[in-house]
């Protein structure tokens, strides 16, 4: 079988080894392209090819009701409710259309000024400090509030979004205690309150927000239901600070860890853009992604079965040789970029161009405040574990 292949240490993306350290399991695997999880009973892609073909076949489907019964589809149908991320065609094309029409570009272009006072009066709160949590300081509560300005959330709100965005994460696990699993639906019945308030006083009393835009998004033949919203505002507020949270810490560490690049971007602010792409290839907020099979099917020589879940390895995929020369190298300089840290095809990441917006001046303005930033080497990174997510829960840094 093909499962033997592989070998009998395996490879679980939701154990704590591959959270820890996904690249030193994936080592492990040398050139295999997929790898059975045994503990899962699915399949992970593990090259950029076999990823691109998880991603954007057609033989893949995303609604946990055409997976095969098991703990992870358990997790994934209680997650799922009205939100675009478990859809399939035609309701995913429908939905996206709608939010696309109020998530544009331009409404995310013109948060920079916003941004850029949120990271000023952050930094203005540690100005005096010789070391402080850059990320309880800075890249957590400059993600929540990015995300809370965009919708049109009062700042007051902040810590309770952040509760809420890290409690509803902790989903992607499928063996939680009870304990909490109870915790995470108190978050999920609380933040729907609070949207469902929200969608029904914007319906009152309109405002030039994203809360406002998508109650009023519609097309001649629809618009969103009141389910809908209240998925799609979850949605973007867990994306908005978890992931975003992760790639500022993720891109600092990298930069600090890597101080020749660190001086080539002191040195040059226009590679900036490069250096977040080369962040988001490097160490990826999110590790992987799923899709279900819809027939049988093999892929890479392995037998893939009808309702099986078959895992695409986003990390794996960036670290391909074959694709990026070197790739445990750090370099904002790389010319080829072909990450697919966001996803690619019809379910690629609605936030991407916020996500880059934010590391940017976050980078940005960091660099330009202290100059002189380091590592504490007396307090290692904490790294956070929740599968599916690489990020860090704590870095101190020196000014």
């Amino acid at each position: 079988m093909a499962e033997e292949r592989t070998g009998t240490a395996g490879l679980s993306w939701v154990a704590p080894e591959f959270c820890a350290d996904p690249y030193a399991e994936l080592r492990r695997h040398g050139d295999d392209p997929m790898v059975y999880d045994t503990s899962l009973e699915g399949w992970i892609a593990l090259r950029h090819a076999e990823v691109e073909e998880v991603l954007l076949g057609s033989v893949y489907a995303k609604d946990p009701e055409k997976a095969l019964d098991g703990p992870y589809t358990r997790v994934q149908r209680a997650m799922a409710g009205s939100s675009m991320m478990f859809m399939d065609d035609p309701d995913r094309r429908r939905v996206r259309g709608l939010i696309s029409r109020a998530f544009t570009r331009g409404r995310v272009a013109a948060m920079r000024p916003h941004i850029e006072a949120i990271a000023h009066t952050l930094l203005d709160a540690v100005a005096g400090r010789a070391s402080f949590d850059l990320m309880a300081a800075y890249a957590a509560p400059m993600a929540i509030s990015t995300i809370a300005a965009l919708l049109g959330v009062d700042d007051s709100d902040r810590d309770r979004f952040k509760v809420w965005s890290e409690d509803l994460a902790l989903e992607y696990d499928p063996s939680l205690s009870e304990e909490t699993r109870e915790r995470i639906a108190r978050a999920r019945d609380e933040l729907v309150m609070f949207f469902v308030e929200a969608i029904e006083e914007r319906a009152r009393s309109p405002r030039d927000d994203l809360i406002t835009a998508l109650v009023l998004a519609h097309d001649e033949h629809d618009q969103l239901s009141l389910e809908e919203l209240v998925s799609t505002l979850v949605m973007l507020l867990v994306a908005g600070n978890l992931t975003t949270t992760d790639l500022i810490g993720n891109g600092v560490l990298a930069l600090l860890e890597h101080p020749d690049q660190l001086e080539l971007l002191r040195r040059d602010r226009s590679l900036l853009p490069r250096a977040v792409e080369e962040v988001l290839r490097y160490d990826s907020p999110v590790t992987v992604t799923d899709r279900i099979a819809t027939t049988d099917l093999e892929v890479a020589g392995c037998p893939v079965r009808k309702g099986q879940w078959v895992w695409a390895a986003l990390v794996a995929a960036n670290h391909d040789p074959g694709v990026h020369e070197d790739p445990g190298r750090f370099d904002i300089t790389r010319q080829r970029m072909d990450h697919v840290s966001f996803g690619i095809g019809g379910h690629r990441c609605l936030g991407a161009p916020l996500a880059r917006l934010e590391a940017r001046v976050a980078l940005e303005v960091l660099l330009d405040r202290f100059p002189t930033l380091s590592l504490d080497p007396t307090a290692p990174p904490k790294r956070r574990a929740i599968p599916a997510f690489r990020g860090l829960t704590e870095l101190i840094v020196r000014r």
